[in-house]
């Protein structure tokens, strides 16, 4: 563990593995010795991020490099370790990190392991482990590009089966109400639906309901002959608490969001009651 406030960078830490390895490679002896804790201290051995220590503690020290009171280090040589390999380094309270590293037989079965899985990650992508960050990157790009292509032939879709719902506009106090439930889910696809509806009436209000990722969307579409006596925001402030969310817009388009997407019909029957008492 050691005080510091930022994450290391990849570059820092690499170093750091380069230097204890550095040391370990050199097989510097261990030098013990048991010591007053204010004497070590003065001498400068570092104590450990806390440890609780005794009027006398023990000092060990390996070349210049590493005088710690105690550490944990029981090896004769700095040579016995073998191999140090850092797994992994994080926050463990305000102001204090912690390095997690394995030595010896048990940091080289981690490097073999991390080795088998980049080589399996390269064959799956047809790439050198070289060349697997390029790759990957490439193919991250492409799934995105993939998924936005589907959400759009998705949302196509989705209108294509819906823009044919004239049949089910009815006339609420002399105004032609449409209320649809819809698979257009995206927030832009379901105004340029709402605008293709409010088209094909000419004259009315168009209300929209949709549920994407566990949450309920709604949207108004006036058309602009009928803003002076329905504002689009005015109905769907009275729509969303329904679908346990709040909205907002123009006088003649407005959306809400909620977390509620099963009054969504109760939702679309309201706005029925709304025209209708205006």
């Amino acid at each position: 563990d050691y005080t510091h406030t930022e994450a290391p960078t990849e570059a820092e830490l690499a170093e750091v593995e380069r230097r204890v390895n550095d040391l370990i490679a050199r097989n510097a002896p261990t030098k013990v010795s048991i010591l007053d804790f204010d004497e070590a201290r003065e001498a400068g051995a570092v104590a450990l991020f806390g440890e609780k220590y005794g009027d006398k503690v023990r000092t060990v020290r390996i070349a210049e490099e590493s005088y710690e009171l105690c550490g944990g280090t029981h090896v004769d040589r700095a040579g016995d370790i073998g191999f140090f390999k850092i797994v992994s380094e994080g926050s463990i309270a305000s102001g204090v990190r912690r390095i997690v590293a394995y030595t010896g037989e048990a940091a080289l079965k981690f490097v073999q392991e991390e080795e088998r899985a980049l080589k399996a990650a390269a064959g799956a992508l047809k790439a050198s482990p070289q060349e697997l960050e390029k790759k990957a990157k490439q193919a991250a790009r492409r799934i995105k590009e993939l998924e936005k292509e589907l959400e759009r032939a998705r949302q196509k879709l989705a209108t294509a089966k819906t823009v044919d719902v004239m049949d089910r506009v009815r006339e609420v106090g002399g105004v032609k109400v449409l209320t649809l439930r819809t698979e257009v889910a995206d927030a832009k696809a379901l105004r340029e639906l709402a605008d293709k509806l409010r088209d094909k009436l000419g004259s009315g209000v168009v209300v929209l309901g949709a549920e994407k990722e566990g949450k309920a969307q709604l949207l108004v579409a006036v058309t602009k002959d009928l803003t002076d006596r329905f504002k689009a925001p005015d109905l769907i402030r009275q729509l969303a608490p329904l679908v346990g969310g709040r909205g907002g817009g123009k006088p003649d388009l407005a959306q809400a969001g909620g977390s509620d997407p099963s009054n969504l019909e109760k939702a679309l029957d309201r706005a029925y009651e709304l025209i209708q008492a205006a």
